[in-house]
């Protein structure tokens, strides 16, 4: 076999990048017979010279500068890795100006500047892939480009937040939010500031990418519906598990009648005996609905060095597949097509609904409230109490499908009744058929 070689310059030598030297010395005899490509590591940047690395980098040119590795003439493909969208950016375009193929795992600048970038590699048949940058080691973005490509997309539900699936996963035990967090953090699943991964920003940029690639329309995270887990109490994990539910930081993606797509992300409530359901801990689990195919699930650790590495590793083989055949003119990483007739107003999400909030233990009161919910035009399916306190009693409620606007307006009414306690937790609730 005819092996072609092409040479790799690094934008950040931390976790994953080493992750990715690691795995190209290792593997790189079978990288080689099965690809026939040989990817070679030259050059990279990084923030301190004298940084304990881990890996191996004989062989490689280290400097500060990003844009000399961008610029050098030795390299063929540019990985970037440092994350954020200044530097981030401004290497990725330079690069792409220079008709060089780049491969990222980078969310936030996917997300924000995917219009602009993909333009870019356009006018200059470079290249941009970037499937580490949703769902780890799952090659999901492939799935929906290549795999999928013959349906239309009905429903993405997915698991893309590591950090929080493993935060609610200790709450299901009886763990406080801050307990969960401390231990995520001493697991290294959590950042010292969560921000991003508990308010659900880190899952808000990759639902974005998903419904862009599924419904051909570069969406901004701006326009997700976005809410974290930050309030989340262990006493509503408790009541989910009583209905047979367990809470997720869910990703919904889904087209109406209308061909709509509404895009959301928040803690919802799945069936715990569905493969959502038992995606524990600190992995993914992605739920695709295509006309043709039916359901797929995709599974799998959505972060980390390893899992991300492997899929940089699948995006520099297929940079390197696309330079090899002169294909990189029509691998912009991105395609417009009409896969929907635009965005569906958040507050027109359809769904079930799970609401819990104290009650005065009066005669009459659940009358009070049943009457202030259909009021709303909510229908209620199921109510359950909990042995309270001080005459408050914790009562849950679970509804049949509603608009978003509506269960708002039953918040509202029940919020305003002398028999409550005043405050009104509600979450959306998917038995994900």
């Amino acid at each position: 076999m005819d092996i072609k070689e092409y040479r790799i310059g690094f934008i950040g030598m931390g976790t994953v990048a080493s992750g990715v030297v690691d795995a190209l010395r290792k593997n790189g005899g079978l990288i080689s017979s099965r690809s026939g490509l040989k990817l070679t590591p030259v050059a990279a940047a990084v923030r301190r010279l004298d940084a304990k690395r881990d890996c191996n980098l004989d062989g490689v040119e280290i400097g500060t500068d990003p844009m000399a590795v961008v610029r050098n003439p030795k390299v063929d493909i540019v990985v970037e890795l440092i994350g954020g969208t200044g530097v981030a950016r401004e290497v990725v375009m330079e690069a792409l100006r220079l008709g060089k193929p780049v491969v990222t795992a980078n969310k936030a600048l996917i997300c924000e500047f995917g219009s602009e970038i993909f333009a870019a590699a356009a006018s200059t048949h470079a290249g941009v892939f970037y499937e580490a940058s949703v769902a780890g080691g799952i090659p999901i973005l492939k799935a929906l480009r290549e795999g999928l490509a013959g349906n239309d997309i009905i429903s993405i539900r997915a698991i893309l937040n590591g950090t929080s699936n493993y935060i609610l996963s200790q709450m299901g035990k009886g763990a406080s939010f801050a307990a969960a967090l401390a231990k995520a953090q001493e697991m290294g699943y959590a950042e010292a500031d969560p921000t991003l991964d508990v308010d659900g920003g880190d899952a808000s940029h990759k639902a974005a990418i998903l419904a862009s690639l599924a419904y051909g329309n570069w969406f901004h995270s701006d326009l997700v519906y976005t809410r974290g887990i930050r309030d989340m109490a262990v006493a509503d994990m408790e009541f989910a598990a009583q209905c047979g539910y367990r809470i997720k930081l869910l990703a919904n993606i889904r087209k109406d009648s209308q061909g709509r797509v509404n895009i959301a992300v928040e803690p919802t409530l799945v069936p715990e005996d569905s493969p959502i359901g038992t995606t524990m801990n600190a992995y993914n689990g992605i739920k695709i609905c295509g006309d043709v195919v039916g359901d797929t699930m995709f599974y799998g650790q959505g972060a980390g060095r390893d899992a991300t590495a492997s899929a940089v590793l699948a995006d520099l083989l297929e940079a390197g597949w696309a330079l090899s055949s002169g294909t990189l003119a029509w691998q912009s990483g991105f395609t417009r097509f009409t896969g929907c007739t635009g965005l569906a107003p958040h507050s027109e999400a359809f769904s079930r609904w799970y609401i819990r909030f104290s009650v005065l233990d009066t005669p009459k009161t659940l009358a009070h409230v049943c009457g202030a919910i259909g009021d709303s035009g909510v229908s209620i399916s199921s109510i359950s109490h909990k042995p309270g306190a001080d005459g408050a009693i914790p009562t849950m409620i679970l509804t049949h499908k509603a608009s978003r606007a509506q269960i708002e307006a039953a918040r509202e009414a029940i919020e305003c009744l002398s028999v409550t306690d005043g405050k009104v937790t509600i979450y959306r609730l998917d038995d994900l058929d």
